[in-house]
């Protein structure tokens, strides 16, 4: 089961705002590390917005709140596009007792 939960699906972003912002909720019941980076599908792979933190920590049943920027505004106007924000969620590392052998992190 997924510790994060996301408060939507689709993120709109109105070419007049500075920024956007999300929460990711962490409901297991220890720390998770976070990575979150947003993907251009079309061909021109540009970066033209980027995500604050990149890296984040968050605590058993806390939030974190992202932020997307616009780092480029060449996008065009008389369209929408479409970009994938990837969220990716980082377990914490196991206990091992050393009878058990290595780990791999």
């Amino acid at each position: 089961m997924a510790a994060f939960v996301l408060n939507g699906t689709r993120f709109i972003y109105d070419e007049n705002k500075k920024n956007i912002t999300f929460e990711v909720t962490n409901n297991a019941g220890q720390m998770y590390g976070g990575q979150v980076w947003v993907d251009n599908t079309s061909e021109g792979n540009g970066i033209y917005m980027v995500p604050q933190p990149p890296f984040f920590k968050v605590g058993a049943k806390q939030k974190q709140i992202i932020r997307i920027m616009k780092t480029d505004s060449s996008l065009p106007t008389d369209r929408e596009s479409l970009f994938w924000l990837n969220v990716q969620e980082v377990p914490p590392k196991p206990d091992v007792k050393e009878s058990h052998g290595s780990v791999l992190a």
